[in-house]
């Protein structure tokens, strides 16, 4: 509760072998939790925990397996595959809307992608990527436009991040594991788009 006080445990009702790896929340109060390479997203009911549907991703008529989810302030729901390096976006209904993302270790490209944060204000799509040491950004439609980091220990570089989340005031937070630090970058204002 608001005191940190516990209220109560709940137990995800899920398929056999599910082991919840990320989650997210959305305006209804429901849970999105991702399993680490589960093909799917369970949508689960906070009261209970009884799996309400699934959001599954195919990719050439096969399942993708998911490892992170999050939703945007819009109620868009962004599905990551790292073994695929794709992300699947879906409105606040649950409906596909579309894909992105190419396996690759070039800028451009996701090697390892672990975490997606979204900014609507300034309408980017920000993605961590492990094993190239940076941060992609991607316009709302899923359009690369730049990337910022590699592998370094220098202010600005990065040892294998895996997380990053964007602030009420824009700022992008990175956990830089191996360089055991948290980084805090500040947009340039006016930056131009491609």
């Amino acid at each position: 509760n608001a005191a940190f006080l516990h209220e109560r445990d709940f137990f995800i009702k899920g398929p056999s072998g599910f082991n919840q790896n990320k989650l997210a929340i959305d305006s209804k109060g429901n849970f999105y939790v991702a399993g680490g390479s589960y093909p799917g997203v369970l949508v689960v009911d906070i009261n209970d925990g009884h799996v309400k549907e699934k959001i599954s991703p195919e990719e050439n008529g096969e399942p993708a397996p998911i490892y992170n989810v999050t939703i945007d302030d819009t109620g868009r729901i962004y599905v990551l595959s790292t073994f695929l390096s794709k992300i699947y976006v879906y409105d606040d209904q649950k409906r596909f809307l579309f894909k992105f993302g190419e396996k690759g270790g070039v800028m451009g490209k996701l090697s390892n992608p672990m975490t997606v944060s979204v900014d609507i204000k300034k309408e980017r799509i920000y993605i961590v990527d492990y094993m190239r040491h940076s941060v992609s950004v991607y316009n709302l439609k899923g359009k690369f436009m730049f990337e910022f980091g590699g592998k370094g220990w220098s202010e600005g570089w990065f040892q294998f991040p895996k997380y990053m989340d964007i602030d009420s005031s824009g700022r992008i937070i990175v956990a830089d594991t191996f360089n055991n630090r948290i980084q805090v970058f500040v947009p340039v204002e006016g930056e131009e788009e491609e």
